[in-house]
């Protein structure tokens, strides 16, 4: 397990990133899969570690306790915090993106018909996008939408 894409992967995350990947798998509105959560706190501890333990057998049995090993469950489990890392990138990204993050807002307000919101945010907008002096491609790309 431990040359896995998914353990590679959290292995090459900085101390600030896993901590951030940590608080978005706690996240009962992102996951609610407590094995994952298990997962990968196990993980995490055993990349403190010089040498990690991370055979699938003794993860299976730590997660668990009082199953038989079955590679079919043990991979679900990593397949579904890998699938929560990916969301996390993108998350991520998202957060970065502030008009973006303004426009979805404005375009779930409207699907929701929420006009209060969908009026206060679209003004919002519209400065915000007006502020930035450059007429790019992203300028009028967000007028267009």
């Amino acid at each position: 397990m431990y040359t896995s894409r998914l353990v590679k992967t959290i292995e090459n995350l900085s101390s600030r990133q896993r901590e951030s990947f940590k608080t978005f798998v706690i996240s009962p509105y992102f996951n609610q899969h407590e094995k994952t959560i298990e997962l990968l706190e196990l993980i995490l501890d055993e990349l403190e570690k010089p040498k990690p333990q991370l055979d699938r057998a003794k993860v299976f049995k730590r997660l668990f306790p009082k199953q038989t090993y079955e590679e079919q469950k043990i991979q679900n489990v990593m397949s579904y915090l890998m699938r929560l890392h990916h969301r996390f990138l993108a998350f991520q990204y998202f957060e970065g993106q502030q008009l973006e993050e303004q426009l979805s807002t404005i375009q779930q307000a409207y699907l929701e018909n929420q006009l209060d919101i969908f009026t206060n945010r679209a003004k919002f907008f519209d400065r915000s996008i007006k502020k930035r002096n450059v007429l790019d491609s992203h300028y009028y790309f967000y007028q267009y939408r």
